[in-house]
């Protein structure tokens, strides 16, 4: 059996595309080939049996065990139909050749990571896990036309939906897809459907439940016995996942600006309870400035993120060799993306949140009311006139064609809601941060694991709603974790959101009367790892800002009306509005454009 290492993001092209220097090149047919480029963290190993080719990027498995070697010897003897494909656990994508043939077939997992784009038109195929990358690659053999929607998209909501890209030749491949390259066809097929059944379970046994599959899932990311390390920040997902090791804890880092920050002294307490190793990583005051290329050429400018996990892979790798992440429970366990309803009480920084049941359109009040609409100046505010409506009229029915996706699958209201942002769970706004972790070593979600997966498909609402499921689980596994206050909020991870509300009530008379004064000094004082976005701009990136106002790369999208931006943008600079996300999510638009 053939076997290869190589290493990151894959290009694969049929028919002659020029590429340019820093490519492997893996032979695919006598006439075509495999480019691999030289990045490093996403391994690629490849087998043959025969005349079969399988190159295995990430982790797939059957049972318990990672191995690849064992997996490629099991694959190449299984029929690739459904049921067996289903059976496949982990983060992995799969590409299949034949010798002599233009057979080319690539398998993603249900979670869609790592991420695949790619282009395929005019009898060419071209695949990458960089979009960034690809993009070069199209404009550079002039093939790349710029896609106004997804901008559009991407403007007012920091993500892209369903299949498209930044051009409108490269598409996005949904999760649990295989696609198919042969003669010139192009065939691509889902092979696994979420089921969004409610089990019938009493609360308790679902906890039951998730901690036996929390603890089912550690122990397969873990079982080829790397070193493992965990980003831990204060809050709760991490912490909830290092309850759940029984033994041999993993080296956790944290990232804060200072050792002032409440992440760091939470994630120090917690840590030294357990005797887990534990290194602090400073970030740099001027760090998001500094990584805001980088990031952007990262994710492909499709994922808003402020950068903070690049730059880091000297530390961590000197010390494990694959790193764990939180990604996955907040929106699993927690209904982060439930519809939510808030009233408020006292002044507006107090409120009670309840669950909202949607009445009317679906996708209207997704449109208006879904949590990471980019805030800060009103997008709208800069949409040139002539064409805003039919920019929402597009917009509304691509998330109309969501809902009806979904609706094949529920009529539960609010499943068909979460669907709409986690029916490709790597286009979620989180997984910027994901391909942020990539960059420093291998990565691994605890929470994409098949069985955990279906367990929050099957958890009733309630179950999930205000992290109900997560907080009993923390108080059966380690009860000083449960115990111990949140870095997220200063309160213990215990209380529910509404007793929370009685001591936000508490803090803000304690601010107002001057027993407890607000920290004003950042980023040096400040509670989070995360600065605001407004403070960042104004701090960091002042002068990218104003560059904005000649932007021709903005100009050239025809969304953005610009004398609108520069007199918004003056008025910013002046201190007289806020810009925040709108303005960073333009930077992004700016230099992707420019760069590619």
């Amino acid at each position: 059996m053939y076997h290869m290492d190589s290493n990151n993001f894959i290009i694969i092209t049929s028919k002659n595309i020029e590429l340019g220097k820093n490519y492997t090149l893996l032979p695919l047919t006598n006439q075509d080939e495999i480019k691999i480029s030289t990045c490093p963290n996403l391994k690629i190993k490849c087998y043959q049996e025969k005349s079969d080719r399988l190159c295995i990027i990430g982790h797939p498995f059957y049972g318990e065990i990672i191995d690849n070697n064992k997996f490629a010897e099991r694959y190449f003897l299984l029929d690739k139909n459904n049921k067996k494909l289903t059976n496949i656990n982990g983060e992995f994508l799969l590409i299949e050749t034949k010798q002599n043939s233009d057979y080319l077939r690539i398998v993603n997992c249900r979670f869609g990571s790592p991420i695949f784009w790619y282009y395929a038109q005019r009898n060419i195929f071209i695949g990458s896990t960089s979009y960034y990358h690809l993009a070069l690659l199209l404009k550079k053999n002039n093939l790349f036309k710029i896609s106004r929607m997804a901008f559009y998209e991407f403007i007012n909501y920091r993500r892209l939906f369903d299949e498209k890209t930044y051009d409108l030749g490269t598409k996005y491949l949904k999760p649990a897809s295989t696609l198919t390259y042969s003669g010139n066809n192009l065939d691509v097929k889902r092979y696994w459907s979420i089921s969004y059944q409610d089990n019938q379970c009493s609360f308790d046994s679902n906890v039951n439940n998730f901690i036996y599959s929390l603890k089912q899932s550690i122990k397969r990311k873990t079982s080829d016995n790397k070193r493992f390390g965990l980003m831990l920040s204060g809050g709760m997902d991490t912490r909830t996942i290092l309850a759940a090791f029984d033994e041999n804890p993993p080296h956790c880092f944290n990232l804060t600006y200072s050792k002032n920050s409440r992440e760091y002294k939470v994630a120090k307490v917690l840590t030294n309870s357990i005797n887990a190793d534990f290194s602090w990583i400073k970030i740099d005051n001027e760090h998001e400035s500094k990584y805001l290329n980088e990031s952007i050429k990262t994710t492909g400018g499709m994922y808003m993120t402020p950068s903070l996990f690049l730059g880091h892979s000297a530390q961590i790798q000197g010390s494990v060799d694959t790193i764990l992440a939180g990604y996955g429970f907040d929106y699993f366990f927690q209904g982060m993306y439930l519809p939510m309803k808030d009233y408020k009480i006292i002044h507006p920084g107090i409120w009670i949140r309840r669950l909202h049941k949607i009445k009317g359109s679906i996708a209207e009040h997704f449109i208006n009311h879904i949590s990471y609409k980019t805030r800060g100046l009103p997008v709208q505010n800069l949409i040139k006139n002539k064409i805003r409506s039919e920019l929402y009229e597009q917009f509304y029915n691509t998330i109309t064609s969501i809902i009806e996706q979904a609706s094949s699958l529920t009529d539960n209201i609010y499943r068909i809601w979460e669907h709409i942002s986690l029916g490709d769970l790597s286009r979620h706004i989180t997984y910027g941060g994901q391909l942020e972790l990539m960059t420093l070593s291998e990565y691994r979600g605890i929470a994409y694991d098949n069985d955990l997966y279906e367990l929050y498909s099957s958890l009733p609402t309630l179950h999930r709603y205000d992290a109900k499921i997560m907080r009993r689980a923390l108080k059966i596994m380690n009860p000083l974790f449960y115990n111990h206050i949140s870095a997220n909020t200063g309160h213990p991870i215990k209380y529910s959101t509404n007793i929370r509300l009685l001591y936000r009530i508490l803090d803000g008379i304690k601010m107002k009367t001057g027993i407890v004064k607000k920290n004003s000094d950042l980023p040096d004082n400040f509670a989070r790892t995360w600065l605001p976005i407004e403070y960042v701009l104004r701090n960091q990136m002042m002068k990218n800002v104003i560059s904005l106002k000649d932007s021709s790369e903005i100009d050239s999208l025809n969304i953005i009306d610009m004398d609108k931006l520069r007199k918004n943008i003056d008025l910013w600079a002046e201190g007289k509005i806020i810009g925040d996300q709108t303005f960073f999510v333009l930077l992004i638009v700016d230099y992707l454009i420019k760069s590619s």
